[in-house]
């Protein structure tokens, strides 16, 4: 066999542990809690041809393989699996996530916030990770509602709903963002915020405003 010979055969290898760690990791995500913290109705879009090469901010194969470890450890080692999610989150900056969906072949495709899946990831790690993560992000968001608090400032709140959705004082950020949108007249952020606080029926312990964020109603979009 020649080097070029073993060079193909190399690369042929290579593609097929590819090929196989992405149906490994479909098969992992649909059976495994961070799925079913994503278990609401699918909310998608058909894309047309013309937009299937936009560029977007979609997460780097580095971050699909940080969520494939979080997977793995989930069940048996929810303290790293922790650690693992937030070096995801350090370096987000607004970067999305394609999904599996049932409607692929129907030519819809499905992109979620990758910080949202994140948050989303944590909410179902267990109470001692929930309560850890909490410990780091519960003094800034303390700062941000009193700076909000004292200075009428809906988009503190609005930040801190975004950033740290699971954080113990994000329910009173969302009553403080209804109470301010009320206030200038805003009903529909209102009334978003006031709903945000009732938690899903199918989500149990998840809250609307963190199943629902960035993700349009199903009727909005059938």
């Amino acid at each position: 066999m020649t080097v070029i010979d073993r060079r193909m055969q190399r690369s042929e290898c290579l593609n097929a542990l590819r090929w196989l760690g992405i149906r490994v990791l479909s098969l992992l995500f649909f059976f495994s809690p961070i799925n079913r913290a994503l278990s609401q109705p699918p909310i998608e879009v058909a894309v047309p041809p013309s937009l299937a090469t936009a560029e977007l901010p979609t997460a780097t194969q580095n971050d699909r393989v940080l969520l494939q470890r979080v997977i793995q450890l989930a069940e048996q080692q929810p303290s790293e699996a922790l650690q693992t999610v937030l070096r995801i989150m350090e370096s987000d900056h607004g970067k999305v996530i394609y999904v599996p969906s049932p409607r692929a072949s129907a030519g819809f495709h499905r992109y979620v916030s990758l910080r949202i899946l994140c948050q989303q990831v944590i909410s179902v790690l267990g109470e001692s990770e929930l309560q850890a993560y909490r410990n780091q992000v519960d003094p800034l968001a303390v700062e941000l509602i009193e700076e909000a608090t004292e200075s009428k400032n809906s988009g503190l709140l609005r930040r801190l709903l975004r950033e740290w959705p699971q954080s113990s004082y994000a329910g009173r950020a969302a009553l403080l963002l209804g109470d301010l949108a009320f206030a200038d007249g805003d009903f529909d952020l209102a009334r978003e915020a006031w709903l945000s606080l009732i938690p899903e029926v199918n989500n149990k312990g998840i809250p609307h405003y963190l199943v629902h964020q960035d993700l349009p109603d199903q009727a909005a979009v059938s």
